[in-house]
């Protein structure tokens, strides 16, 4: 079993190649000493889509320190707990169903309204991961 901070390495690394961003850009110095300074706000709901099929409805909270936190209810049902940080457009979150748990690294759009990245499930798999403002029916 791969360990979390691996995980959170290779999801950091493989948001980085997709987004075509160097290796030097991938830290700031904010979250070098523990502060994070999330560059825009991403609260409220969020259409996830995993590997072009619809996975469910995220519901973000991000505070000013950089905390993430929220739920996701997948099409089917399933709900999951959302934990981690965002630190200028990029964040990473675990999700949390009660028999597996995931990561997710995603970059923000500048106009909070879509996000890209991958979700990483406990064997290193990636699969595209987009967010997308929900707006309700």
């Amino acid at each position: 079993m791969m360990s979390r901070t691996k995980i959170g390495r290779l999801g950091r690394l493989a948001v980085m190649a997709a987004l075509g961003v160097g290796l030097a850009a991938g830290c700031s110095s904010d979250s070098d000493n523990g502060t994070y300074a999330p560059a825009v706000d991403v609260n409220g709901s969020w259409e996830a889509v995993a590997d072009g099929e619809a996975l469910g409805t995220m519901e973000l909270s991000v505070g000013g320190k950089g905390n993430l936190g929220g739920t996701l209810v997948t099409v089917q049902g399933a709900e999951a707990r959302l934990s981690g940080a965002m630190d200028g457009l990029e964040a990473e979150f675990t999700v949390t169903f009660p028999a597996e748990a995931y990561l997710a690294a995603v970059t923000f759009s500048e106009t909070a309204a879509s996000a890209g990245g991958v979700l990483i499930d406990n064997r290193g798999f990636c699969r595209p991961l987009r967010l997308t403002r929900w707006l309700g029916e």
